[in-house]
């Protein structure tokens, strides 16, 4: 559609559209079509074509119904293209060519107004009233302020999350060491041999299992609760009057966690693309609890019990774990598949626990303390 037409279809869409068909006439009757001519011009054979099948259509119609939905729906194919398109021995670009002209050809008569409702061009558009002009540029401001102001959200969000990680990991390692799971430095364990223990090892309930002072499986390092075996031999000291060498068992609101978490990480989200987050316990320890860590971790030992390690991860590839470089096999748990675990006794000086996610490493440092 050239501009000449164009200008035309501004004033009057039928005498456009009859120019355009006459001329588009002139144009395949000077063409020659065979098997061997090129693929562009057969192209250009069928969309000219394409076009006078559709604005023939529509011409056709009795004026009462040339209407915009009629000039939408004139799409015919007429003998002439079906016998080129046999001749050729073509069908799928032919039919395409098709498809592409009639959509322009309804876009080049046509335009349309504020509320996106089409008008032949040759018609005049709705202006919007005052009121609707007013009511356009509120609702345009509103969603540029949402917009930038959820941008900005994220920013801040994102700046947040850096800068806590680097004051994180800005100190020593000593530091870090003490910010994390330094038992010995924050107040050890209650009746223990920690430097900053509360009480001494004197005041501790016996019991069967003869365990005492540090690594006793019992309640925050006061040993196990209250069992017919120990009742019995705190009655026997009661008797003898040897009550200054024990202590009362601690009510459950006295109890304290051997290991506890002093990490000052901000952690928004998960840990990495496949890892969501990890946290270990001690299975052998009575009311430890469950503490999360972070890649980098340094976590102090005072025992070479058991620990289990849980790791949370996307499943969207498989995960690779290694202790101390050495590839270990992980077990899922009962109830959620994507938590991951291992297990293993400490090494004498330094366990690392490595996940290796899709070339994402991740590691866990588990410090045994003599």
């Amino acid at each position: 559609m050239d501009a000449e037409i164009k200008e035309l279809a501004r004033t009057d869409v039928k005498a456009a559209m009859r120019k355009e068909y006459e001329e588009n006439n002139q144009l395949l009757i000077k063409q020659v079509i065979k098997r061997a001519t090129p693929r562009e011009v057969k192209e250009i054979i069928f969309y000219v074509m394409a076009r006078n099948n559709a604005i023939d259509a529509f011409l056709r119609l009795p004026e009462s119904e040339q209407t915009l939905h009629a000039f939408k729906k004139a799409k015919a194919l007429g003998q002439e293209y079906i016998e080129l398109m046999e001749r050729l021995r073509a069908t799928r670009y032919p039919l395409a060519m098709k498809v592409k002209a009639e959509r322009i050809l309804f876009s080049d008569y046509t335009h349309v107004d504020y509320k996106k409702r089409t008008h032949f061009l040759d018609q005049g558009l709705p202006t919007p009233t005052r009121r609707e002009q007013i009511f356009g540029k509120i609702g345009g401001a509103l969603v540029t302020l949402f917009s930038w102001g959820w941008v900005a959200f994220w920013i801040i969000l994102t700046l947040v999350s850096v800068f806590s990680d680097s004051s994180d990991s800005s100190p020593s390692t000593s530091n870090r060491l003490e910010n994390h799971r330094d038992t010995f430095h924050r107040g050890g364990v209650s009746g223990g041999n920690a430097s900053s223990k509360t009480v001494s090892d004197a005041p501790q309930i016996m019991d069967a299992s003869g365990a005492v002072g540090y690594g006793n499986p019992g309640d925050s390092g006061n040993d196990a609760l209250s069992t017919p075996a120990s009742n019995e031999n705190s009655s026997e000291s009661s008797e003898h009057g040897d009550s200054s060498n024990h202590a009362e068992i601690p009510s459950d609101n006295s109890k304290q966690d051997v290991f506890k978490t002093n990490s000052s990480r901000l952690r928004i989200g998960p840990i990495s693309n496949h890892l969501i987050s990890a946290s270990y316990f001690l299975p052998e320890s009575n009311g430890n609890g469950i503490f999360e860590i972070f890649d980098g971790d340094k976590i102090q030992l005072i025992t070479e019990e058991k620990v289990v390690v849980d790791f949370k991860i996307t499943p969207d590839y498989p995960a690779i774990f290694k202790l101390n470089d050495e590839v270990i096999e992980s077990h899922p748990t009962a109830t959620n598949e994507s938590v991951q675990w291992i297990s293993f006794y400490p090494a004498e000086t330094e366990t690392n626990v490595e996940i290796d996610i899709n070339g994402e490493v991740h590691n866990f440092f588990f410090i045994l303390i003599n």
